[in-house]
């Protein structure tokens, strides 16, 4: 079952992160506070394969817009996660901040 993005982005905060997302959606927070928020806590990251403790065999889930433009699906809530399960039965912990750019 494909996901639908905007349902996922109006469901009830469940943590610190997802809080502050809210409110800078709705206009009540600053969007550098939000970016500092995503870069300073944990999101959860679909893998299609086991993951090693070193990070080998990962294989992040993509997604697909309905403009064809493709995504690699992040989390902010491990339970957020179960909504594309039957596609990726492994997940990975990260900070975003520690990401190679």
């Amino acid at each position: 079952m494909k996901p639908d993005l905007d349902s996922m982005l109006s469901l009830m905060p469940e943590n610190p992160l997802e809080e502050t997302l809210t409110k800078g959606k709705a206009g009540q927070l600053p969007v550098d506070e939000c970016v500092r928020a995503v870069l300073d806590s944990p999101l959860y990251v679909p893998s299609k394969k086991a993951v090693q403790d070193n990070g080998d065999d990962f294989v992040p889930l993509v997604l697909k817009k309905d403009t064809g433009e493709e995504f690699i699906a992040a989390f902010t809530s491990l339970s957020r996660v179960n909504t594309v399960s039957d596609r990726a039965k492994f997940c990975v912990r990260l900070l975003a901040r520690l990401l190679p750019i």
